[in-house]
């Protein structure tokens, strides 16, 4: 409930950006939704869904992270951000479809953070409100390191091919640093009418481990937090993470 009304405040803020009693040339603003999908090899998976990924039974238990600074282009040079900060999460649908107000127009990409920018991670979660997406009642914040975590993907993998069988391995991948902020373009024709655009950014869960900036053997190299042990299994995860990001309309 509070975070379907901090999706109300932050819309209604939008409308009030034209004042009542005052003249206006505002242009005219309409909908556009964006939807979040995991998917294996083309196929969409549902978080607790067993799969095979080669010869690995993998089930996903958790994934969410953090979009910010989501951002509307188009080649005429005119932006417009629709979100300073979004939290994702595959296990609430009320955080996997979101729906942003923007001025009619014809747009031909979308870019956002993927993370926070290193004012957004130097922030204290307990001066948020909890329908904050950087608020404590996420449980996205280090305590013990001051910052955030940019994503949380959890699961299972078994090399028997069945998850519950022997030999099971349980994964846990947080990355979350400065250094991993990047900001991401993604190449797509829409125009924001009365006629409400979908925008679908797909998850490919291959590409999260065995992306161009390295594979990560979820077996043997199953646990990241960041610390100085595992960072480059984080590093590669969160970059490889952004590759397998992509953008249709629905």
């Amino acid at each position: 409930m509070m975070k379907k009304l901090f999706l109300f405040l932050v819309v209604g803020l939008v409308f009030a950006s034209c004042e009542k009693d005052e003249p206006c040339e505002c242009t005219p603003q309409n909908i556009m939704e964006i939807k979040f999908q995991l998917q294996q090899d083309g196929k969409n998976i549902a978080l607790q869904e067993e799969f095979m990924s080669d010869s690995l039974g993998i089930v996903v238990q958790k994934l969410r992270f953090y979009l910010s600074h989501i951002t509307l282009n188009n080649t005429a040079g005119y932006t417009q951000k629709v979100s300073d900060i979004s939290i994702v999460d595959l296990e609430d649908p009320s955080l996997t479809t979101f729906q942003f107000l923007a001025d009619e127009g014809t747009y031909n990409n979308i870019s956002f953070g993927l993370g926070l920018d290193a004012n957004q991670n130097a922030q204290d979660p307990a001066t948020f409100p909890l329908e904050h997406p950087l608020s404590t009642f996420y449980g996205m914040y280090w305590g013990w390191a001051a910052k955030y975590k940019f994503l949380e993907l959890q699961g299972k993998a078994n090399p028997t091919g069945t998850i519950g069988n022997p030999g099971e391995v349980a994964f846990s991948y947080h990355p979350g640093a400065d250094d991993f902020y990047r900001n991401y373009t993604f190449p797509v024709d829409f125009n924001v009418s009365s006629s409400k655009p979908t925008m679908v950014i797909t998850i490919d869960y291959d590409t999260i481990f065995k992306g161009a900036f390295g594979q990560v053997d979820v077996l043997t190299e199953n646990q990241s937090h960041t610390t100085p042990a595992d960072y480059y299994i984080a590093e590669r995860i969160i970059y490889n993470f952004a590759e397998a990001l992509s953008v249709t309309l629905e």
